[in-house]
């Protein structure tokens, strides 16, 4: 069903351009030309129409190119022409850790020390309010 979304769409947005130009043709035809439109007074109505129908032409053109921007784009899964594909890399993980787990089994390089926390500063001397903050309650 998802394959068919586009397609719907497409005709979803041509039976209005299809509907705009047969009134179009119908009211034409029945006046005879143009000049014979203008003097019914139909050239407002026609015009209208016109402009309905060239909203939704453009509509269809910008759908058209999503279409095919869509088709264009690579998938997740492909690959390029000429491209590594996924398990084509240099990377091994296995590698990676077994590197690591012999690092560490050998004593390895000693990791630094963690930075402590500064101390906080005293409270005021002076006996006044508690000073206050914006957020989590420090007392």
């Amino acid at each position: 069903m998802e394959s068919l979304r586009p397609v719907i769409g497409i005709f979803k947005t041509v039976v209005p351009i299809v509907y705009c130009g047969a009134l179009l043709y119908y009211f034409i035809g029945y006046s005879g030309s143009l000049e014979d439109a203008q003097t019914l007074g139909l050239s407002p109505f026609l015009i209208g129409l016109a402009s309905v129908g060239l909203i939704f032409s453009i509509i269809l053109v910008f759908k058209l190119a999503m279409i095919v921007l869509a088709l264009r784009t690579p998938r997740p899964g492909e690959r390029k022409q000429g491209g590594a594909s996924p398990s084509d890399t240099s990377f091994d993980a296995d590698a990676v850790v077994a590197r690591y787990l012999a690092r560490q089994g050998d004593g390895g390089v000693p990791r630094p020390p963690l930075p402590t926390a500064a101390p906080k500063p005293a409270a005021p001397q002076y006996g006044g309010p508690p000073k206050s903050s914006f957020g989590r309650r420090t007392h």
